[in-house]
């Protein structure tokens, strides 16, 4: 529910990016190198490596997740998306014209689809189809 939130906040701001569909950021970026705008092509390969940067991060921190069943490891994964949740928006508040608060939100998808994915068997993603991008 917070990807499907939090792309609808930042498409109110006007960003222009998605920071849970991340199939995408995978289009627009591979439209920019055909039109050779290499600055929109950083942007979206930034939007890709930190979402897949949050999924990398909950696989580290619950390498071995038991489908179905809510272990001990889930608890610190839920606090560090939390804490990177706050960070956007710190970032989002004190740097409304930057774009990193864009690229922390989309690493705290990431780690939500990644344990929404390991702990229902890869049944459900959280962050629309986004599941090549958790997996890798």
């Amino acid at each position: 529910i917070n990807g499907c939130c939090l792309s609808g906040i930042l498409q109110i701001k006007r960003t222009g990016v998605s920071t849970a569909a991340i199939t995408g950021a995978y289009t627009n970026a591979g439209l920019a190198i055909a039109n050779a705008n290499y600055a929109a092509f950083h942007a979206n390969a930034r939007m890709i490596l930190s979402f897949m940067g949050g999924a990398a991060l909950s696989g580290f921190i619950n390498p071995r997740p038991i489908p179905n069943r809510i272990t001990p490891r889930y608890g610190p994964t839920f606090l560090v998306g939390s804490a990177l949740l706050i960070l956007a928006s710190v970032l989002a508040t004190t740097q409304p014209d930057g774009r990193a608060f864009l690229y922390v939100a989309a690493m705290a998808n990431g780690l939500q689809n990644a344990v929404s994915s390991a702990f229902t068997a890869n049944l459900i993603r959280s962050s629309h189809m986004s599941g090549i991008s958790s997996d890798i």
